[in-house]
């Protein structure tokens, strides 16, 4: 009974793993040193499967090279929900 137990909690535990949603985060650093203050990383969507987060980071990126470029920059990432990334 006892080892039964164990392999489905492990079970439970892969398949919740695997599961796990994904979150967009943008970290931006600004060209004006007096918005340091706002820089780091920002929560920007989050979605069911890491394949949908790169595909959306990888249009964010396209549009944040045209449009961002003049007074900050910014780097898309994907994680599993609930990494905090640090500030680099």
């Amino acid at each position: 009974m006892r080892f039964s137990l164990i392999v489905a909690f492990s079970l439970i535990t892969a398949t919740a793993q695997a599961d796990t949603p994904w979150v967009l985060r943008m970290d931006i650093r600004f060209k004006n040193p007096l918005a340091a203050r706002m820089e780091g990383w920002k929560l920007m969507d989050s979605f069911e499967l890491k394949a949908e987060c790169e595909k959306w980071a990888a249009e964010m990126r396209a549009k944040s090279i045209a449009e961002l470029a003049a007074t900050k920059s910014a780097h898309y990432q994907c994680f599993p929900a609930g990494t905090i990334p640090r500030k680099s």
